[in-house]
């Protein structure tokens, strides 16, 4: 709720000290997750003291806690500040976790932790092991050992990519790995020149068995886009040169014609030298600037796309596959808050309804903004915001269309009625899984009489059959209404 929202935005404040600073709060609900910016003026209106939140990610972190604790809200890993020491090298670095995030393809530091620290963790259990041993076994993997800084890192030899060696192994840090082998010594020449025989692949992440013939396409489309940026930049380097070598010889020509000039004395050459100064300045002037924007141009028609991004373009532009391969990361984040939403025992493939402009996250969740109100599509269950009776109609056939006739609705019993209420007013072809929804659903519909036996009655009978089961709905509806009061009142009482 707004109340909510808004406490929350102040306990935050709050605890970093703004409490009392000017500030503007906006909620958006534009993305995959509900977020609220605040920008705050540091100067106190007061004391007009400018106040510095240091290390606040401490302070940020323990709040999200509370509020978790405090609303019920979906309760997030958050930082885990003795993540190192509850469990050595096997917790992502935040920027590799973010690179996986982004790009949905495995990181370096993962591919490491799964095989090159497995086959370094067996050297290192002999009791023979020696440096050239560590060496051979990361030189299979186009990996080395090398020193930076006043540690030790595994880097790739061909590739600007590396480690911390003690975040892949505790026993791999410099200390410890010094005090079993010795002095770190640098890998031989023949050691360097050894053919690497499983190097680092960024394979993707998702689990689907379309995922190979996708990621296939990708990388033939991002070979086919390096290929047209390498040759267009090449193309306009020609063009510079010669522009520019033209101008050259040119100006040159006009210089050397105004040096035989016989009529012109030393002070009129001058003049006409710094005026041809000034006119070839103002020509390369101009050929930089239009081969400037001609780069800029190449760069913006052929911008790279992480996979995941390939993956969203793609299921926008109706590749039904690309969105299920989407939805198959196995390190999508599952919510378990009850929230307003609809699911089935019939999951049909995944699609988009084109004309609701849908917005398509790396989550695989889809993203439909109906009358003021939010569908998020999360391919399990269809939840909704902030809906209108018109938007809660079109979500109910949204979830129809993807699980099926019979739908199970969670929520609260007051969502629970309302959608009741919407799918007999709008005659929708629906079951609900709960009983008392289904019972509420054809007492309100229109040809309830239908569902009690009541169509073949003639005449007045069927008159007053139809009389009954609409003042049925309408009790239904009451008593409905009834429950929903008498909970809320439960909950104001605890």
């Amino acid at each position: 709720t707004s109340e909510m929202v808004k406490e929350i935005e102040e306990a935050f404040c709050d605890a970093l000290g703004f409490g009392e600073h000017q500030r503007i709060a906006a909620l958006h609900v534009n993305t995959e997750h509900p977020h609220i910016h605040i920008a705050i003026n540091k100067i106190h209106p007061k004391t007009f003291r400018v106040h510095e939140a240091y290390r606040s990610y401490h302070t940020l972190s323990d709040v999200c806690r509370q509020m978790e604790q405090k609303y019920g809200l979906e309760v997030d890993n958050g930082i885990d500040f003795d993540a190192k020491k509850k469990n050595p090298g096997i917790k992502l670095g935040p920027e590799a976790a973010a690179m996986e995030k982004h790009s949905g393809l495995m990181s370096f530091e993962t591919w490491i932790k799964r095989g090159p620290a497995k086959a370094l963790r067996e050297i290192l259990s002999r009791p023979d092991a020696s440096w050239e041993q560590v060496h051979r076994s990361l030189a299979k993997y186009d990996l080395v050992m090398r020193k930076r800084g006043a540690g030790l890192v595994i880097s790739s030899r061909t590739r600007k990519l590396f480690v911390k060696a003690s975040d892949v192994l505790r026993e791999a840090g410099k200390g410890a790995i010094e005090k079993k082998l010795g002095p770190y010594v640098e890998p031989s020449d023949e050691i360097m020149k050894r053919k690497a025989k499983l190097p680092y692949y960024a394979k993707a992440l998702h689990n689907h068995n379309e995922r190979d013939a996708l990621y296939q396409k990708y990388q033939k489309e991002r070979s086919e886009r390096e290929t047209r940026k390498t040759l267009d930049l090449r193309s306009l380097r020609e063009e510079r040169s010669a522009r520019l070598s033209d101008i050259s010889e040119d100006f040159e020509r006009r210089r050397e014609r105004v040096r035989r000039d016989t009529l012109l004395g030393k002070r009129g050459k001058r003049s006409v030298y710094s005026k041809l100064r000034e006119e070839r300045l103002e020509a390369v002037n101009g050929v930089a600037a239009d081969i400037g924007g001609k780069r800029r141009s190449i760069y913006a028609e052929n911008k790279g796309i992480t996979w995941q991004d390939y993956l969203i373009r793609e299921a926008v532009d109706g590749n039904d596959v690309a969105l299920q391969v989407l939805r198959s990361n196995s390190r999508k984040v599952e919510r378990d808050i009850p929230r307003d939403s609809f699911d089935g025992p019939r999951r049909k493939p995944d699609f988009l309804y084109w004309n609701l402009s849908p917005r398509v996250y790396k989550n695989g969740d889809v993203l439909y903004q109906v009358d003021g109100g939010v569908i998020r599509d999360e391919g399990e269950n269809i939840s909704v915001e902030n809906m209108s009776d018109e938007g809660l109609k079109m979500a109910l056939e949204i979830s129809t269309a993807r699980f099926g006739s019979l739908l199970n609705v969670d929520g609260s019993r007051e969502f629970k009625a309302r959608v009741v209420k919407v799918a007999a007013e709008a005659g929708l072809e629906v079951e609900f899984s709960l009983p008392w929804m289904q019972a509420a659903l054809e007492a309100l519909m229109p040809d309830s009489g239908k569902e009690h036996g009541l169509v073949d009655e003639p005449g007045n009978e069927r008159d007053m059959a139809k009389k009954q089961g609409k003042g049925r709905g309408r009790d239904l509806e009451r008593e409905l209404e009834r429950e929903i009061d008498m909970e809320q009142e439960e909950e104001l009482e605890r």
